[in-house]
């Protein structure tokens, strides 16, 4: 059984299947051999689960399946950009007599709460 796999960059890949009953996973495995990316197949706006068959989804000869990248957090480099802020009023805090203290005050709930919005 023959696959095309359309990557979100555009292209399309080719993969030989022998086993139509052959699990997502094992297809994934193959994908991620070619495209070298983490990601997700979806069919027919599916998204397919990697422990369940092909012939589960109905996916049959030539049929083409979309490669989707996994979106991780975005909020990773603006929580260190909060600490790198609250370090440094606190090293400053030396030569402002304390009054950049206050500051760094303001900036910890949201880089203590940040974190938890973006799991």
């Amino acid at each position: 059984m023959q696959l095309f796999i359309r990557s979100d960059a555009g292209r399309t890949l080719t993969v030989a299947v022998e086993n139509p009953a052959a699990k997502v996973g094992e297809l994934l495995s193959q994908v991620a051999a070619k495209e070298r990316v983490d990601g997700y197949l979806n069919y027919g706006g599916v998204p397919l689960r990697a422990s369940r068959s092909l012939t589960d989804y109905g996916i049959q000869n030539h049929a083409t399946l979309d490669l989707s990248r996994r979106l991780h957090g975005g909020c990773f480099g603006f929580s260190i950009l909060l600490w790198i802020l609250i370090f440094i009023c606190c090293l400053v805090s030396v030569c402002t007599c304390g009054l950049s203290l206050p500051v760094a005050l303001c900036l910890l709930p949201p880089a203590l709460l940040l974190p938890l919005c973006c799991l």
